[in-house]
């Protein structure tokens, strides 16, 4: 999701309010660009935040595949004592693969949710600097 326009739009709003006008006048034209503003970040956040939701739905479909796929896998090996040794090690491969890919999804989620809430702060700040 690109924010520039966002930012850049924010950036020219202080420019304008710099150059022309006094920093005590606040203008309708100056309130109307910063509810425009406001307007297109919120929109970003909303479509971000949807995009986070269908990304955690398609990983969600996806783990009840895998684990499907590995149920009926598991259900084709054969038992037996060497077939029980082969059983545990894929199992052990098999957790380790699981733990890493679940370690990835968390630090992909985190990194979403902070990167979100960089964006919230950058807002926040601005809005904060111009009153």
């Amino acid at each position: 999701m690109d924010l520039n326009p966002v930012v850049e739009a924010v950036s020219n709003i202080e420019k304008e309010l710099a150059q022309s006008k006094p920093k005590e006048i606040i203008t309708a034209e100056l309130l109307q660009n910063l509810a425009n503003a406001q307007n297109n970040l919120i929109n970003a956040l909303q479509e971000t935040s949807a995009l986070m939701r269908v990304n955690q739905a398609e990983f969600q479909s996806g783990l009840e595949a895998f684990h499907k796929a590995i149920d009926k896998l598991l259900a084709q090996i054969p038992s037996g004592e060497k077939e029980l040794d082969i059983q545990k090690e894929f199992m052990q491969k098999f957790e380790k693969a699981f733990i890493k890919v679940q370690e990835t999804a968390a630090e992909t989620m985190n990194g979403n949710s902070l990167r979100l809430q960089e964006i919230l702060t950058e807002f926040l700040n601005k809005e904060a600097s111009r009153q």
